[in-house]
């Protein structure tokens, strides 16, 4: 909890912005019978009677530092209500850095909710945007040996005494922590990887990059190249090494746009060697796609090499 007392405590910061949200279920009420409406000499009436019509909800959005709210009423809490309202964060926030989101750990309150909603690319691309900090709850994201360090540090504070960490030690051991599990999760997979790509990248017409993308064209375009901050308008196949797909706006039929400073490295890189038209084939490394900690969903594996054929249908305003 301290963290987040620590994150209201800041000054305002434009560049990342903080959001509280959270959600309320609320009952429509309606009244059985009219009121008697005020008249000179006579209050208003209103009969104590109510007739229920449903339920809905409101999500309470709001950004405490500035005053400013997105506070909205849904007809329901489910995922798809709660990726909605994340993207109305989002577009509130365009030139944000990163959006700090305080919000308790619902099940619902999660990565996979936008990817569900927008797909695979898209709501990864939104979650990027976020810095999530869950209100805890029993303390339950430590494992044993971190509660009782944390039990001594609040024990020694309540004492008076001087804790053995401060918060933001005790938060940089944390993430080391987190980070070595992940980088443990992931070795075999990079691994296997590796063979992958020397593969891939011994194919007629494959270049390899500095960064470790495999870039390889299938089909030559005519059009110009897109920069770094450009919308782009594109669909595409996403596969595991297997050749398990775990997102395609082909199989969808829906192409999509985005900006190529809020995908993964591998994209950004990517996509500004294409040409309108082209369509080419990316494999990219885990460094510069989603890293030892692979996706929330489980559907890309920690440390896991991907493919992704890309066709690149226009850039926006050209």
């Amino acid at each position: 909890m301290e963290n987040v007392l620590d994150l209201l405590a800041k000054p305002v910061n434009e560049r990342e912005p903080v959001v509280a949200l959270d959600e309320r279920p609320v009952q429509l009420l309606d009244s059985a019978r009219p009121g008697t409406p005020m008249a000179p000499g006579r209050l208003a009436r209103r009969d104590y009677e109510y007739v229920r019509h449903g339920t809905a909800n409101v999500f309470c959005i709001v950004a405490p530092k500035v005053g400013g709210h997105l506070t909205h009423a849904t007809r329901n809490r489910k995922a798809p209500r709660f990726a909605d309202a994340m993207k109305r964060i989002a577009a509130a926030f365009p030139s944000a850095k990163t959006i700090h989101v305080v919000m308790d750990n619902l099940n619902t309150h999660c990565e996979k909710s936008l990817i569900d909603a927008f797909g695979a690319l898209e709501g990864r691309r939104l979650w990027r945007r976020f810095t999530v900090h869950y209100t805890p709850k029993h303390a339950s994201w430590l494992n044993p040996a971190e509660i009782e360090v944390l039990k001594k540090g609040l024990a020694a504070s309540l004492a008076g005494e001087t804790p053995p960490y401060t918060m933001q030690q005790y938060g940089e051991k944390l993430r080391a922590r987190a980070d070595a599990r992940s980088a443990t999760a992931a070795a075999p997979e990079k691994q296997r990887s590796a063979a992958f790509r020397e593969s891939a990248a011994a194919e007629a017409g494959a270049l390899r990059l500095p960064s470790g993308l495999v870039y390889k064209t299938v089909r030559p375009g005519k059009g110009p190249s897109p920069g770094p901050t450009d919308v782009v308008r594109v669909h595409y196949h996403g596969t595991l090494q297997d050749g398990k797909v775990f997102d395609s706006s082909v199989q969808r039929g829906q192409p999509v746009e985005f900006p190529l400073n809020q995908v993964i490295p591998c994209w950004t890189e990517g996509v500004q060697r294409m040409k309108v038209g082209e369509k080419a084939k990316l494999v990219c490394p885990s460094e510069i796609a989603y890293g030892d900690r692979g996706t929330p969903d489980g559907s890309i594996p920690p440390g896991s090499t991907i493919v992704f054929e890309v066709e690149l249908l226009g850039i926006k305003g050209r």
